[in-house]
């Protein structure tokens, strides 16, 4: 079995976890024996069983039929994740007519992935429920599987934690929400350690640093692989009050270091990890402060192992899809 990768998605490559997906499903796939190669799209040469594309398929369709390779795409709905009823029966009526009016370009937007791809690839069941709501993706052939985490984040570790900081680890950018939980810092006067950089150094990052003070808001920068672990090793508990994720990752490493983790009550951290997390309500910043102080307080009242998986064994996952893929030819 041979996967071609397509990442056509230049934002795929910056630091985060589309690029950590990516990187590790390769590498991993290729230790139960499957090949694995980036799609060269104008190799007309170039041979293999499945294209497996991050994001929705756009030109790769043509490609991919004109060679008789089937299609599988990993799907982020994480902008969406967490939009009201209401916006995303506004979005699907828009969506509608656009793709009634103007097929072609909606296909270049990868609007019709329902129709075009062989399967689809969603890292919650919220997600893919999305996907049939929006796109008229057929649940059949919708599959979930989440990241995996690198082994060496795995903690058999129980003991509870007795530093007074919480963690974040998260790109500084307004998706990410650091400045409000900056100022929760602030507020509760609650020690939190942010990790991570900015896609750029613009004006929401100068006022994030604006913030810093080292002693409740301490920014840590981007730190290396080890030093992470050992925050998050050491750390009380782990906090991001994300906007829009598509499973995070670091809240998976979080887990699979047994660090408790408070996240916001929204949809896309919800529909994976009620009844594992803490929760907090962003768009109400007193009680917000009070679910925080209550976490850090006693960050194990809720607390329960989520089920992380290392990534030779999601690798697994994706080689049955694959296979189901192919067995369908």
């Amino acid at each position: 079995m041979k996967i071609l990768f397509d990442v056509d998605h230049c934002f795929a490559w910056a630091h985060g976890g589309v690029q950590n997906f990516v990187e590790n499903l390769m590498k991993n796939l290729q230790n139960h024996g499957i090949e694995v190669e980036p799609l060269r799209w104008w190799d007309k040469d170039q041979k293999g069983d499945i294209i497996h594309t991050l994001y929705k398929p756009g030109r790769v369709f043509n490609l991919a039929k004109n060679k008789g390779i089937k299609i599988v795409c990993s799907l982020f709905l994480d902008s969406l994740s967490s939009r009201s009823a209401f916006d995303l029966l506004l979005r699907k009526y828009y969506m509608g007519i656009f793709k009634k009016l103007l097929r072609g370009n909606s296909a270049e937007l990868g609007w019709n992935y329902g129709e075009i791809a062989d399967a689809y690839i969603y890292h919650s069941q919220h997600e893919a429920n999305l996907g049939k709501y929006l796109f008229n993706a057929d649940l059949k052939k919708s599959y979930v599987a989440l990241y995996g985490v690198e082994k060496k984040y795995f903690s058999s570790n129980t003991e509870k934690r007795e530093s007074d900081y919480l963690i974040s680890i998260n790109t500084i950018h307004p998706r990410k929400n650091n400045i409000q939980l900056a100022k929760l810092a602030k507020i509760t006067k609650i020690p939190i350690k942010f990790i991570g950089k900015p896609y750029a150094k613009d004006e929401y990052f100068d006022n994030f640093i604006s913030m810093v003070d080292n002693k409740y808001v301490i920014y840590e920068g981007y730190v290396s692989d080890d030093l992470k672990n050992k925050f998050l090793m050491e750390a009380r508990g782990m906090v991001t009050l994300s906007k829009v994720e598509s499973g995070c990752i670091a809240v998976l490493e979080s887990f699979a270091s047994n660090c408790p983790v408070f996240l916001p009550d929204l949809a896309w951290a919800k529909s994976i990890y009620d009844g594992y997390a803490s929760f907090g309500n962003i768009k109400n910043e007193s009680k917000l402060a009070v679910q925080l102080t209550k976490f850090y307080n006693n960050p194990y009242e809720n607390f329960k192992k989520y089920p992380v998986k290392d990534w030779d064994t999601a690798s697994l996952d994706y080689i049955e899809i694959y296979k189901k893929i192919l067995n369908n030819r």
